[in-house]
């Protein structure tokens, strides 16, 4: 059975591949942008409430002492950031009260609490205007907040389907370094303008001139090409790639013929995954996997805050460590089993997160948090390639697009998980940490490994893997074929 690695456009890595992929590159910056800035659009910040109308915030004070209700959680003094007692003020004029701690000025407490009626005081030392502060979502309005960080997948599986199975690891290393490099920008970017979202928001749209060139220079992927039938516009790819590269335009057309005989005689729909017993199981877990990096990877990069009252460092540190990452990934690609990679990558980011949660110490769970994100961006660089090799021709792409479905659904919900803090501080480490442990043990208990082993055709193969099968060329006949069913298929 030909593959559809045998097309030019994807066997070779030449000049246009080498195009293609920098333009791609490129077009991450403002995705990257756009993902990790409600970071620091919407990040929280330590707030009471309001009693007085010029007051600022501080840490402790006379009148925050006798106006807000507080507690000890995990050894720690946490005070209650949207209720207050329900007080007399003795003297209206205590605007200063919080700033020099004019012990003349009293007021009396009450053990009766109540919502804040005058809004809220907030912490601006190290973000001084973001969407929370500006129009105070928080408290009941909270959830507003944390729907602005639901964000949308990337695209890194395009970059996949343009070129050859020998460089995925390379292209992977590529995208990761640019996702790296992005990040990084953004934490510095912020810190410069003392986190003010409007500023941010404009950079991140102007960041989008990026994507003009790929209007006329970016080619779509073939293999989706050939999954549509579209065999023309194959063909127009086959020839500008080939005259690029500088090579002679052969047997091209005839091989993207009888790809697309196969395609379609093979076509198989996303229901395919789930009726046999091997392929349901792959699917399963690997959903898992997304589900949980989706969770893991994206609960840390947007809610920096939730884990160190300075978001600048933790978000650099969780930044800085994309690019050891990436070429950690590469290199354990190129020697290193899939699965273990996969399974370990995965285990070590959940558990490091949870004991760092568990131990209550400040410096052990930013430590934590910055090594669990490490993990888990091995774990994003191994699934693509991971997922790919796993399944099938007719359902490859079905399956990681099933994956990267069930990691847009984690990165959904994590900002929601991160409110369940206010009934367990753990919640949201436990919520996130667990899925990865379970997830990688399930990898290396029932998943094969696929380093170096060819990808399989067919759903065959994977349910009756030492059964032989036999492998034929597209000849005339097959091509007399192809012209029946696509008139059936169009029918």
């Amino acid at each position: 059975m030909t593959d559809v690695e045998s097309l030019s456009v994807i066997n070779d890595f030449g000049r246009f591949q080498k195009s293609q992929f920098l333009l791609f590159c490129l077009g991450l910056f403002p995705t990257m942008w756009f993902t990790m800035g409600n970071t620091f659009y919407s990040a929280s910040v330590e707030h009471y409430c309001r009693v007085a109308y010029n007051q600022t915030f501080v840490e402790n004070s006379q009148l925050k002492n006798c106006t807000i209700p507080y507690n000890y959680v995990n050894g720690g003094l946490k005070w209650d950031s949207c209720r207050m007692y329900d007080i007399n003020i003795i003297n209206s004029n205590v605007s200063s009260y919080d700033n020099v701690g004019d012990v003349s000025q009293t007021c009396q407490s009450s053990t009766i609490t109540r919502t804040c009626n005058r809004g809220w005081v907030y912490d601006r030392r190290f973000l001084n205007n973001t969407v929370v502060i500006e129009f105070d979502l928080v408290c009941k309005r909270d959830s507003m907040k944390q729907l602005s960080k639901s964000v949308s997948g990337l695209g890194e599986v395009i970059a996949m389907e343009a070129t050859p199975s020998s460089r995925r690891p390379f292209i992977a290393l590529g995208c990761s370094l640019s996702l790296g490099i992005a990040q990084n920008s953004i934490g510095l970017t912020a810190y410069m303008v003392n986190g003010n979202w409007r500023v941010l928001q404009f950079i991140s749209g102007a960041l989008c001139l990026l994507y003009i060139p790929h209007f006329w220079f970016l080619e779509e992927s073939v293999r989706w090409l050939l999954q549509g039938y579209e065999i023309s516009k194959v063909k127009d790819i086959l020839n500008k790639a080939d005259a690029i590269n500088g090579k002679i335009l052969t047997e091209e057309m005839n091989d993207a013929s009888c790809i697309s005989l196969v395609v379609e005689v093979e076509r198989q729909s996303v229901l395919t995954l789930f009726k046999t017993p091997v392929i349901r199981q792959r699917i399963i877990i690997i959903s898992l996997c997304w589900f949980a990096v989706g969770l893991a990877y994206y609960g840390i990069s947007l809610n920096s805050n939730f884990f160190a009252k300075n978001p600048y460092i933790i978000f650099m540190f969780t930044a800085a460590v994309e690019l050891p990452a990436a070429l950690l990934n590469w290199w354990l690609l190129q020697h290193y089993p899939r699965r273990l990679t996969q399974s370990i990558s995965l285990a070590l980011s959940g558990a490091v997160l949870l004991i760092g949660g568990i131990s209550g110490i400040d410096w052990l769970r930013i430590c934590s948090v910055v090594l669990s994100k490490f993990f888990a961006k091995l774990s994003i660089g191994t699934v693509y390639i991971y997922t790919a090799e796993l399944f099938p021709t007719p359902v490859r792409s079905a399956a990681v697009g099933i994956g990267q479905v069930f990691s847009l659904i984690g990165a959904i919900i994590v900002p929601f998980i991160m409110l369940l803090d206010y009934a367990w501080y753990l919640a949201p480490i436990a919520i996130m940490g667990v899925p990865c442990i379970i997830s990688g043990l399930l990898i290396r208990l029932y998943l094969p490994d696929t380093k170096n082993k060819p990808s399989p055709d067919t759903v065959e193969e994977i349910e009756h893997p030492y059964k032989e099968f036999k492998s034929s060329k597209c000849d005339e006949e097959d091509l007399y074929l192809m012209k029946d069913v696509k008139q059936e298929y169009n029918n």
